[in-house]
């Protein structure tokens, strides 16, 4: 595997009433080539049999991604302000040559291979505000907004389709905590956030463990949304909390079986809510 990291961050200082301004510049790039084969026979005593299994994967992976983030800080009079904007770029391609015999006869001896090309882009431009401040000796609050804008555009050399997804989300924030006594707080928070699905969820390309069982991705895989609303209450150190989650287009691997064949595909779906 290859691996390379770079950033570079600094602070800016406006003046001395703790105004700054914060500029993040980061750049990654991954890669990864592995050769794995496998292969085995099976024998029936009676009647005697023998039966023969291989296959081959050949990966070869580069991710690389670069992202670029400016964060201001702004406390006045009326709140402490939090002010943002990013934007990430990532390009992921998947170059895999595989080859997988099934049960067979006679022992396998040639491997012809067939090769699948995968690529995938996403850009997320993210623009936030954010404001905080006491509202009295015992009470404090904050609120927020972030607003995404994502491209994605999948290209499948398998089937020479060309996926593409533009949406913009907003996703908003609230924070209410109430100091009771010395001993004992409460506190109120909401939000809703994403959940994206990774390279390795998207890329169709299949990887086959023995000949029943392969993994493959899903290109159609759309994001999950999480809404989270917490009641919570700390009475010396002891912290209790009553909440609420939804998810929505929720997604997770699936065994998906042939009944006929006896192979199971195993591949993200979005399949519930919660």
């Amino acid at each position: 595997s290859g691996f390379e990291s770079y950033n570079w961050f600094n602070d800016f200082r406006l003046d001395t009433a703790g105004r700054k301004l914060s500029v993040n510049l980061d750049h990654f790039r991954f890669t990864n080539e592995d050769d794995i084969d496998y292969s085995g026979v099976s024998i029936n005593i009676d009647p005697a049999t023998e039966e023969w299994v291989a296959g081959r994967n050949i990966n070869n992976r580069k991710i690389q991604n670069y992202s670029a983030a400016l964060d201001l800080s702004y406390p006045c009079e009326l709140a402490n302000f939090e002010i943002g904007v990013k934007y990430t770029s990532t390009n992921s391609y998947n170059d895999i040559s595989n080859f997988n015999s099934g049960v067979v006869p006679e022992p396998v001896t040639e491997f012809p291979l067939i090769s699948y090309v995968f690529e995938y882009h996403e850009a997320v431009s993210a623009a936030y505000l954010s404001a905080s401040r006491a509202l009295s000796e015992k009470m404090e609050a904050q609120i927020g907004l972030r607003v995404e804008a994502t491209q994605t555009d999948a290209t499948d050399s398998s089937t020479g389709e060309t996926l593409e997804n533009n949406y913009v989300t907003l996703f908003p924030t609230a924070f209410l905590s109430y100091n009771i006594d010395e001993h004992s707080s409460a506190r109120f928070s909401a939000s809703r956030r994403i959940r994206r699905p990774n390279f390795r969820q998207l890329n169709p390309n299949r990887d086959y463990t023995n000949p029943y069982q392969a993994i493959a991705g899903n290109p159609l895989l759309q994001p999950s949304f999480i809404t989270n609303v917490e009641l919570g209450y700390n009475y010396k150190g002891l912290d209790s909390k009553l909440y609420f989650s939804y998810t929505s287009n929720g997604f997770e691997q699936l065994a998906k079986a042939d009944p006929e064949t006896s192979f199971i595909l195993f591949q993200d779906e979005n399949y519930f809510e919660a």
